[in-house]
């Protein structure tokens, strides 16, 4: 098996976008992310990590598809771009996404790449991680599963 703890990161937000493709011949997105994932099916990990937010989770069922029975998925809910902290409903919509093809177990939850490439606070990036928290405590709700406790909505710990 993997090193414990083992991963891979496909950037496919960026790395799909149909602009740089264009420049590098008309490459066909489809095409190549398909392509990379062929190459990443052969690799031993436990999660592999990819941007959602950009493209709406196009791209979750044919990820998913090249999975081990063991592996996980792990979805970037919230972007490392943009200031405006995500809505929960928005988070949950794309963890309902990715539940149309694997069970909770599998299922993980982050960033869109990190929070330090694009300058962003500390105060934003940790709004946003509650809001991962709340959009997963919607979905959780809803299969009857228990809900997370989240000490950043208490306003004992707001940050101000």
């Amino acid at each position: 098996g993997p090193a414990q703890g083992a991963g891979a990161e496909v950037g496919t937000g960026a790395f799909v976008d149909e602009e740089i493709l264009g420049v590098l011949g008309n490459l066909d997105p489809q095409a190549v992310l398909g392509q990379t994932l062929s190459a990443f099916a052969q690799l031993d990990f436990d999660v592999l990590t990819i941007e959602c937010v950009e493209n709406q989770g196009a791209e979750i069922e044919m990820v998913a598809s090249i999975l081990k029975p063991d592996q996980k998925l792990c979805i970037g809910v919230v972007s490392h771009r943009a200031l405006q902290i995500e809505q929960p409903e928005e988070i949950a919509a794309l963890v309902r996404k990715g539940l149309k093809v694997l069970p909770p177990e599998r299922l993980l939850l982050s960033s869109d790449c990190g929070f330090g490439r694009e300058g962003m606070s500390r105060t934003h990036a940790y709004y946003k991680m509650v809001a991962i928290a709340k959009g997963a405590n919607i979905v959780r709700r809803e299969l009857g599963l228990p809900e997370t406790v989240i000490p950043g909505t208490d306003n004992r710990f707001l940050i101000s």
